[in-house]
């Protein structure tokens, strides 16, 4: 756990735009060669697989239109990010080039009936040697992998505004969370400094874009997932 609050971690990887999409393996790779852990988001295709991408629908990335839930690999290997040469990789691929080099930080993307999706994830990191811990912004989630796999580090994501509970970390007895990741722009926050400082919970901000969002995160939080800047 010791990488979850000494070392900066990449936001979708070290993306530099149209040029180096964020999520792709372009991006995960250039983390790697700067050593830094890299965060990802994960979600669940159609087909059953899990891939790394973070928005509902294709087209900001893609220029395409549809969404993503209802795609399968298939299909998406048809896709370029941002037309250059990568495309939307699944999770199994991302494990397989990153192999252990740097942790991950992986944020599953569930806000729908729990089950299915954490099952995939847990099938999928299963056997994998590196690093690793599992975020998500669903107690839900989070409370499935606390009874299903509890070897598995898990964070609680958060921010404001948001709904009441979620934001007030009111619903932690459910994720039981190892670590918590809020939103750098609503630091600090009573329960995010409770929590630090009363009960030895770790602070990851996120996500910090500029020397301001820095600063903050270094005073209030413990580490922090950072884009570029």
């Amino acid at each position: 756990m010791e990488w979850i609050t000494t070392r900066p971690i990449a936001h979708r990887g070290l993306h530099r735009g149209t040029a180096v999409p964020e999520n792709s393996l372009a991006a995960f790779e250039a983390a790697i060669a700067a050593c830094h852990p890299i965060e990802l988001d994960v979600q669940l295709l159609a087909d059953g697989h899990l891939v790394v991408f973070h928005d509902r629908d294709l087209k900001r990335l893609t220029g395409k239109k549809g969404r993503l839930a209802e795609q399968s690999l298939d299909t998406l290997r048809q896709l370029r990010l941002y037309d250059t040469d990568q495309f939307i990789p699944s999770l199994a691929e991302v494990l397989a080039c990153v192999e252990g080099r740097v942790p991950l930080l992986i944020e599953l993307k569930n806000e729908k009936k729990v089950g299915r999706p954490e099952q995939a994830l847990l099938k999928t990191l299963a056997g994998y040697g590196g690093q690793f811990a599992v975020q998500s912004f669903n107690p839900r989630s989070l409370q499935w992998f606390r009874h299903q796999a509890p070897e598995i580090l898990r964070g609680q994501l958060a921010s404001k505004p948001q709904q009441f509970l979620r934001s007030n970390l009111l619903l932690t007895w459910a994720s039981a969370p190892q670590f918590i990741a809020y939103n750098v722009k609503a630091l600090p926050t009573l329960p995010t400094t409770l929590a630090r400082r009363y009960f030895n919970v770790p602070l990851l901000a996120w996500t910090v874009r500029s020397p301001v969002d820095c600063d903050r995160a270094l005073q209030h939080a413990d580490n922090y997932i950072f884009d570029p800047f």
